[in-house]
């Protein structure tokens, strides 16, 4: 994705533009299973689910809010738009370094067995 950001900073030619924009529309195919995996995780409840996919909701919509305000103040430190775009499409470089250093928790106990 932040290859297909950044690509898309520097393509003057509105085809190759519109195959890199496709190209950035199936790199974004993780985003449902993205949203299906903790329903299968052991240990975790549903609404234990629901509040932490509210929390990924929330901050997507946080990015989305703030992300235009961030590249108006670099192009206005910088001078220069694309500048200051190509520096922002390396943000979802941030998701590899927060994958990594999250640690799964085995702590969890299963949850009990439905009353009959």
């Amino acid at each position: 994705m932040a290859v297909s950001y950044f690509a898309m900073t520097l393509v003057d030619s509105v085809p190759i533009l519109f195959v890199i924009s496709a190209l950035n529309g199936i790199a974004w195919g993780f985003w449902p299973i993205l949203n299906s995996v903790p329903f299968y995780l052991p240990g975790i409840r549903t609404r234990e689910v629901a509040v932490g996919l509210s929390m990924v909701m929330t901050l997507a919509s946080l990015g989305t809010v703030l992300g235009p305000s961030l590249v108006g103040i670099l192009q206005e430190q910088i001078g220069d738009l694309g500048s200051a775009l190509r520096i922002v499409s390396f943000a979802p470089l941030a998701l590899i370094v927060t994958g990594t250093l999250l640690h799964i928790r085995t702590d969890l106990e299963p949850d009990p067995p439905p009353a009959n």
